[in-house]
């Protein structure tokens, strides 16, 4: 918002990695600029401006999964075992938090479900990766189970003190740093998400596995990968190996944070080239007094 011109850049890391075979891995990122984007413009009052950060997010997320699909299709084509994996969930919480219209919030999941068709018609098995997850979603079924109430309505038959307080608060993965030792899952559980009903055949399922050193981590997956046991015995290794590989946290994830960071340099750079492109075409170019203060302080 300082800068000589009003964008957004979206930096997109990209990394593949076969394992025993010799071949190369990709290690690369995609960026995309954006200025005035037709596609996202505002539906109503209600819908945020194009280079909101509720806005810009959506974008980076729908990028990150197009280029996703991208990778498949380029693994399948070195015929080896795969699975597809995103740092964070497969559960769309950023569109359901707004207060945005259906018709808006309609037009971003059917973009990222129709990347997800891509990825099923593929083969390739795909999960969310999200490391100390502060989920209760099993938590909540002990809540049921210990209700002393025929109906389960905490605003209606309780009052300042819930009778499942005992175990309130715990997260998910707590519980599980005790049932499990490293390397072992969890049994797999389907998500309520109320936007979950919108999934169509992506229903959103989850597990938790114990990746070592008191980590318990949280994968997301579709319907159809649960239902498959080809695809859940790679999802369960591959992951497990990648953070023992990374030394806690998923190597591939790791090194795609490296690729999509923009540093000072290059983006010094970037404007420097629009400045110059800029006088060529007769623009005026100016920049804020708060990023003149910032580059030059007070003499």
């Amino acid at each position: 918002h300082h800068e000589i011109a009003i964008c957004y850049l979206i930096n997109v890391g990209l990394i593949m990695y076969t394992y025993g075979t010799g071949e190369k891995a990709i290690q690369e990122s995609e960026p995309f600029l954006y200025e005035n984007d037709e596609d996202f413009s505002p539906a109503s009052k209600k819908t945020p401006s194009n280079f909101s950060e509720e806005v810009i997010a959506v974008k980076r997320m729908l990028a990150e999964m197009r280029e996703l699909a991208n990778l498949c299709r380029r693994a399948k084509e070195r015929g080896h075992p795969t699975i597809a994996m995103v740092d964070g969930t497969l559960i769309t919480w950023n569109i359901t938090n707004q207060m945005w219209p259906e018709e808006y919030q309609m037009k971003i999941l059917d973009k990222f479900l129709s990347i997800l068709d891509e990825i099923k018609s593929l083969g390739v098995p795909v999960c969310g990766y999200i490391s100390n997850s502060r989920r209760n979603d099993f938590i909540n079924l002990l809540r049921v189970q210990i209700c002393p109430y025929q109906e389960v309505d905490c605003e209606k038959t309780c009052s300042e003190k819930e009778a499942c307080d005992e175990i309130v608060p715990l997260y998910d993965r707590q519980i599980w740093l005790n049932q499990l030792k490293a390397g072992q899952r969890s049994p797999i559980f389907a998500s309520s998400a109320k936007i979950l009903e919108k999934y169509k055949d992506h229903q959103i399922c989850f597990f938790y596995l114990h990746v070592g050193k008191d980590e318990i981590a949280r994968i997301e997956i579709p319907r159809w990968v649960a239902d498959r046991e080809e695809y859940m015995d790679l999802v369960h290794y591959i992951t497990y190996d990648q953070v023992q590989k990374g030394m806690g946290y998923p190597i591939a994830i790791q090194e795609a944070h490296n690729q999509a960071v923009v540093k000072g340099p290059d983006r010094s750079q970037f404007y420097a080239m629009l400045s110059r492109r800029m006088v060529s075409n007769n623009l005026r170019v100016s920049l804020s007094n708060k990023e003149l203060r910032k580059r030059g302080g007070i003499a």
